[in-house]
Order: C-alpha cells, then structure tokens, then sequence
C-alpha cells in the first residue's frame, strides 16, 4: 500500500447492534478494492478482522481490529468494532481515535438497543457519521421506516443520498440520488451497472433528491443563494453540500446495501471518502506538558513533532505485545527513539506495521493521521502517548465505562492461585476495561468487568492456554460504617508487666463530616497534656480503628476526630502505648456516636426498548432504586427509553444477566459509583449477622 498525505486518509470507526454486518461489510470493501483476493466469511471463520480464536469461535466479534483498503486515491483505515455492549470498552477506542463513524443498521431489525447507546457516544465525541442500512433483501426490509426512526429516535435531520429499488425478497437495485441513476450489481460480485430510473421510481426518487437537495444547500451560504436563485444545483455541489452536512453535523446521510447481494458497497466507499473528514479536518490537539503539567496543544502537521495516541494494546501469541497508534502530529520512522510521558521509558522503534486484520505489514515510516502498529514496546497501556523525546507531550487519556458485572474468582488448587491471578492481571493490561482487585475487607479476589461475554473469553482464553480450574461466586459488597451524632470518647492504657509499663490515657471527641472526606484529625491538646512526640502515636492508633468499625467491622468513614486531652507518665509512655489509648478510645466514642452502615448506591442509566420499558421500572422499584429525571433531556427517544437511576450496588452483582433476561436482550446499561447512603433496619440486620459469622468462620481457619 503506497504513502498517503493526510488529506487522503479517512479513519472510520464502524459500529452498530451484534449481527448488523460490520464485520463482512470490512469483509467486503478489502475484496471490492483488490485488497484480498478471496471473500472472506464470518460463519466459517476467514474474515479478515475476526482472526481471534474466540471470535471464529463464537462467530462475532470480541475486540476492535484494523483493515485498510484503497480507492480512488484515498485509503481508508477501517476499524471494526464489537457490538456486543460487553466490549464497549475497544469500541469507545475506536471512536477516540477516528475521524468519523459508519454506522450500520439491519433493515428489517431496525434502531436496536445497542446502535441506540452507541449513537449517543458517538455523539459524546462528536463524530461526524454516515448511516448505511444493511440486509435490504431480508424479509421485512424496511429502508423508508428505518429512516423515520432514526429521525424520530435521534431527533437530528437524517436524509437518504439513496434510496431502494424494491425491498426484501424484491430487492434488486439502489437510486442514486446525487448522480440520478439506478445501480445493479453486474454479476461478477465486484463491479455495477448503471442505468436509467424505473419509470414507476421516478417519482419517490425526485421527492427524495428534492429533500437532499434541500439539506445540502442548507449546509453552505453559497448554495442557500444558488436555489433561492432558482438555479438547480450541480452534483458536484450536491456533494459538496453534503460533506459541508456532515462536517458540521448539521444533517445525516442514510444510504442502504445489501452484502449478500454484493451491492451497496461500492457507493458507500464512494461517500466514505467524499463525505466524511480526513485527519488534516481536526486542526490540533489538547494536550499537556508532562514535565509541568502545564496545559499544551499539538497541532495536526506533518512537519510538527511526532506523537501518537495508543488506543489499543493485546498480546499476539507469535507477535508478543501489539500496540495499536494513531499518529496526530509529526511522523515516525524505524529506529526512532520516542518517550512514553506516563511511564518516562524511552523506546527504541525497531519494527512498524500496517495492519489487515491479524496480517502485518511492515512500513518505514509512519504519518501524521495514520494508524499502525509497534511490537517489542513493554511497559505500555491503552491510553497512553508516545512522544519526541525532545518535544515532550501527553493527551488525555481514555474516557472509559464503569464495570458492570462482578464476580469473586478463586482456582480451584490452591496451588493455580499465583498463575491464575497473573494471567488476570496480564488481561487487564489488554483491557481497560476489565479490572483485577483484591478486596481485603471481604477477602476475595474481584474481577470487575462490562459483562458475562467478556469474562468468558478471558477465562476461556486462559483455559486454553494453562489447565487451571477457577471457581467463580457473587462478590461481597465492601459495605462502610460511620456515626450519625458527636460522643465523648475516652481510654487509658495502663499495662505493669516489671520493669518499664505502658502508659497513656486520651480524651477524644468524634462527630459526623461528609463520608466523602473520610477522616480528619484535629489536634487540640493545650497545656502538654500530651507530649507532642506522642501525637502522631495517637493519630495512628485512630486511623487504625477507622479500619474496622463497631458494628461489623467495616472501614469507617465520614469521622471527625478531635484530641483535646490526655495524661502521661514519665517512664512508661510511649507512641504505642498512646496508638493503643487512641485506636479503643475511638471505638469507644463511635459506640455511643450512633454508628451505623453505609452501603454504595450506584448511578445507574439502561436503555431499553419500549415494550420492555415498563418491566425496567418495575424491576428497579423492587430493587430499592430510586427513579430519577434525566438531566433535562427527554427519556423518550422515538421507540426507545432511557431510565436513570441510582441504586444499591448489593442489588446489580448479577444485573448484566438480570436484565437480559427480563429483556430478551433489548436494553443495555451503564453505572458507576455514586456515594455511601445508611443502611438500616432488616437489611441492616441481615449484613451485620452474615458479616460477624464470616469473620468467626475466618478466624477459624
């Protein structure tokens, strides 16, 4: 593939529901576009972008992959992304790192629940986008209702640059609406054939030219003047207006396919490279200093200094680590030393590549609004900068979703754990999305993740790889304790054993602050009633009782601590004996304080199809959520709904499978950490008596 400037390069992420046909749209255009030389299938596991094992395997895709193709001069960098909501994470790289989105519908399925939260992050990022929808030969194909919906769903001017000449089982053609001709596929699977407008189209296909004609000129002054003119627009406006549309986001081109037919493509690839933007559209980037921190931007310029952004590394059993970048300023060359800023490594790029699917090619050198991939880089995470070593730069990190799903995971011989807990952790570096912890408040090791699906491809990743067994349960929730109202507190450690004894007293006085704030102490000793070498013993000995709290031994937090007086003795104080007076002088003020549970409330927002809508919120009111407005923008979207609400995270361990269940897989959801609220009553009762029986059966062992 020959060097491309930047304004012949497009980056576009592909995204929409599981099963719309991303994957073999890819498929496609690299055949259409000599770029492959057989068809490769999805079903029997020779698509170019899904070469992971679990993918062939499960036959969709389970992580973002790279294919470019070339035409008419341009190359377009496509990336192929999963659908599924529990890669969310490798899709939202996608977006980070692209120019703009193809977003890919089924015909006759329609807006579904996945395309629905995928649109509003590509919103988020502000990506320009073309919408193609796919399957126009499947029964029930519907290209004129889809259009509606998108217009109704997304309340943004959606308007068709093509229309279908039949639907479903009819369907043999598409209506070019710039160039005012029909397209048939030619038969050789690569080519078309263009011909005049059936005499009974002719009519839907003025009406909808018209409205594109409308939407293009509304996007450009000089076209607006042109039509109040009473001058017809040329194609080439046409097409001009619509790329102005699009840049600015002030309109939606909708075109259709159908991939089993083998056409579509080749008009889609067309509008990819006249209307959505090239890298040179984006005129720099905000960054900062890493050396003070200082805000600091870096333009989009060949001739700027290079940096790149990694929006995706994994391990390629034969390749070692893989680092996909997309390169914003400047260019890299073999042999060049560049600087990660989190890190502060230096690297030495000894091999470069452009990548189609798992197939690398090596390249020399690497441009400014390109992607490609390093290999033999340690040390280096998804959302990190690769730098001049001179002109050193970092951009913001990735802005990823919150874990969903929860599980408490052990192997089954304790012998395995070491391993078992490594590979875990070596797939959280590939995944940013999927999080290793270790709880030591429950004991357990927690994986943290978007979603069953994910999980199981690690685990069955690993499987494949060791022969360690794992074990897998609900975690425990890490509930917190804090007071409701201010207590004396009091304690003298007094300990004779021959010779030198220990000796300290403290007066303390507690009372409420913000759980967010956890602790603070205040020194208010006067007078030396307490030495002032013995007060950092005393401040340890209260953060050590903030560690285990009176009820049932949680973390406490949200305590105001004052030290206002206290005794000594000569010979036998010291820091521990005053560690000691503090850590029981605490507990015994947070006793008469009204201590009492806090459990974490999370923020919780599912989208979900209508008819499902009304078992969401039935579902949630049983689970102790509290139902919210959200935030000035309606909940109704066409024939999808967004819920918001914030909800104990004791209730959604097992929501990810909950809500598919009780949804037939028609909502989707995203959460994270709100704040503490007190927990009282039953459900207090219930946590304090599990907790103080796990704790006696723990020091049992």
């Amino acid at each position: 593939m020959k060097d491309y400037g930047i304004d012949s390069i497009r980056n576009v992420a592909v995204i929409g529901h599981t099963g719309v046909g991303k994957t073999t749209l890819i498929e496609h255009a690299l055949y259409q576009t000599n770029q492959t030389a057989a068809l490769g299938s999805v079903e029997a596991g020779t698509s170019v972008c899904d070469f992971d094992e679990e993918a062939m395997r499960r036959k969709i895709s389970v992580q973002l992959a790279l294919a470019a193709c070339e035409i008419k001069g341009s190359k377009i960098n496509f990336i192929d992304t999963p659908g599924s909501p529990d890669f969310m994470g490798d899709t939202r790289a996608a977006m980070r790192v692209s120019d703009g989105a193809l977003v890919l519908l089924d015909a006759a399925a329609g807006i579904e629940i996945g395309t629905e939260a995928l649109w509003h992050h590509a919103d988020a990022y502000q990506l320009p986008r073309l919408v193609c929808v796919n399957k126009m030969d499947k029964d029930h194909a519907d290209f004129f209702a889809v259009l509606e919906s998108l217009r109704a769903r997304f309340h943004k001017p959606c308007v068709a640059v093509q229309i279908p000449i039949g639907q479903g089982l009819e369907f043999k053609g598409i209506i070019d609406l710039v160039a005012m001709q029909a397209v048939y596929a030619d038969g050789t699977g690569k080519g078309v054939r263009r011909e005049a407008i059936p005499e009974d189209m002719l009519s839907d296909a003025e009406k909808y030219r018209a409205m594109l004609v409308d939407a293009a000129a509304e996007s450009d002054d000089a076209l607006i003047e042109k039509v109040l003119d009473g001058q017809t627009l040329t194609n080439e406006e046409i097409t001009g207006g619509i790329r102005s549309g699009v840049l600015g986001y002030k309109f939606i081109p909708v075109s259709c396919c159908s991939l089993e037919a083998k056409l579509g493509i080749q008009l889609l690839l067309q509008d990819i490279t006249a209307s959505l933007p090239s890298p040179a559209c984006r005129k720099e980037y905000a960054g900062n200093d890493p050396d003070s921190n200082a805000s600091s931007t870096r333009r989009v310029d060949p001739a700027e200094a290079f940096a790149g952004f990694v929006f995706k590394t994994y391990t390629d059993q034969y390749a070692g680590r893989i680092c996909l970048a997309r390169i914003i300023s400047g260019a890299l060359t073999k042999d060049a030393e560049i600087l990660n800023p989190r890190t502060g490594s230096k690297h030495r790029v000894s091999h470069m590549y452009s990548l189609e699917g798992k197939k690398q090619i090596e390249i020399e050198e690497g441009r400014t609004g390109d992607i490609i991939a390093l290999t033999k880089i340690e040390g280096v995470l998804s959302g990190d900068t690769f730098c001049d070593k001179d002109k050193r730069f970092a951009l913001p990190p990735m802005a990823l979703p919150s874990a969903i799903y929860f599980l408490a995971i052990h192997a089954k011989q304790k012998k395995d754990e070491e391993k078992l807990n490594s590979l875990l952790y070596k797939s959280a570096e590939d995944d940013l999305t999927f999080h290793v912890r270790y709880n030591g408040e429950t004991r357990e090791t927690v994986i943290e993740a978007m979603g069953a699906q994910q999980v199981d491809v690690i685990l069955s990743r690993i499987a494949s790889r060791t022969k360690i067994e794992v074990e897998t349960t609900v975690p425990k929730v890490a509930y917190r304790e804090t007071i409701t109202k201010g207590a004396p507190g009091h304690h003298k450690h007094k300990k004779q054993s021959g010779g030198h004894g220990q000796y300290g007293e403290v007066y303390i006085e507690v009372a409420p602050i913000d759980a967010s704030e956890s602790f603070v102490f205040e020194d208010a000793i006067v007078g030396g009633a307490i030495p002032r070498n013995y007060i950092p013993g005393v401040e340890k000995g209260l953060r050590e009782g903030m560690d285990a709290g009176v009820l049932a031994a949680y973390p406490m937090t949200g305590v105001h601590v004052k030290l206002y007086d206290g005794t000594f003795h000569d010979v036998d104080s010291s820091e521990m004996s005053f560690k000691i007076a503090g850590r029981m002088a605490l507990r015994d003020a947070v006793s008469k304080a009204g201590p009492v549970l806090l459990e974490p409330i999370m923020d919780l927002t599912v989208y979900v199809d209508e008819e499902a809508y009304g078992s969401v919120i039935s579902d949630l009111n049983s689970r102790r959520g509290r139902l919210l407005a959200s935030d000035g923008e309606e909940e109704s979207k066409g024939t999808g709904k967004k819920v918001r609400a914030k909800v104990p995270l004791a209730e959604l361990l097992k929501y990810a499978v909950d809500l598919k269940s009780l949804t037939s897989g028609k909502a989707t959801f995203e959460m994270s950490f709100s704040h503490y609220d007190p927990l009282s009553g039953r459900a207090a009762e219930t946590v304090i008596a599990s907790r103080k029986a796990e704790l006696e059966a723990l020091d049992k062992e």
